[in-house]
């Protein structure tokens, strides 16, 4: 089971990116990741299968759960491996709905 601290560090497995997907799913990631902050930096980088690289940064959500700079990358680029990651996916929209509830309020 993926971490419950993390919210989509994932490690595609083919590169098979397909066409470039602007869904609401896509949407709420990019709402998310307007919302973190850096807060210090991994030991290293990597880089994804397709040859993107990723940033050492470590980008904290107001929840606590951490991610990198390639999380919009993976929900928009590699959904066919997202598919694997079911809940990667549940947790997007657990943390999307939690932090408009949030932003709502205040």
């Amino acid at each position: 089971m993926k971490n419950q601290r993390t919210l989509l560090m994932i490690v595609p497995k083919k590169n098979d990116k397909g066409k470039p997907i602007d869904d609401g799913l896509t949407k709420m990631v990019k709402f998310i990741i307007k919302f973190s902050k850096v807060d210090g930096h991994y030991k290293g980088s990597h880089e994804c299968i397709c040859g993107l690289k990723s940033g050492s940064a470590k980008y904290v959500l107001p929840n606590g759960m951490e991610t990198n700079n390639l999380i919009v990358h993976y929900a928009r680029e590699h959904r066919k491996d997202l598919r694997l990651y079911p809940k990667e996916i549940e947790k997007i929209i657990n943390v999307y709905f939690e932090l408009r509830k949030t932003i709502d309020v205040e």
